[in-house]
């Protein structure tokens, strides 16, 4: 083993540099390609994260499968609904047990400031 190798940032270096020979390797349309891969396969996650929405909110139907507002819209209410009827539970709950509901079953609203 040379000095070169032990010291702590030379590995790093190499590291480096092997990277940027790779990058450099690739031509502007592999580059182009990649990045056209990376864009298709975020716009298939985010279908795939609306359909799922689209299965699981009650409010939601097939027809607003591509609605991106009525998806944000309708899960926001079908949100607010589920912590306002875990309050409505929870107070039914302590009301026929006379005793609190563990902390850890109770949903609050968060609430954040909006910026305009």
């Amino acid at each position: 083993m040379t000095a070169a190798n032990t010291h702590p940032t030379s590995d790093h270096q190499h590291k480096g540099t092997k990277r940027s020979a790779r990058e450099a390797a690739l031509s502007e349309d592999q580059k182009r390609q990649n990045h056209v891969s990376c864009e298709q396969r975020r716009r298939q996650a985010m279908r795939e994260t609306y359909d799922t929405l689209v299965e699981v909110v009650p409010d939601l139907t097939t027809d607003h499968r591509r609605s991106e507002m009525q998806i944000y819209a309708r899960s926001y209410n079908y949100l607010v609904w589920l912590y306002q009827r875990n309050q409505e539970l929870r107070k039914r709950v302590e009301e026929q047990t006379g005793s609190e509901v563990p902390h850890y079953l109770a949903w609050e609203i968060p609430t954040t400031p909006r910026k305009n």
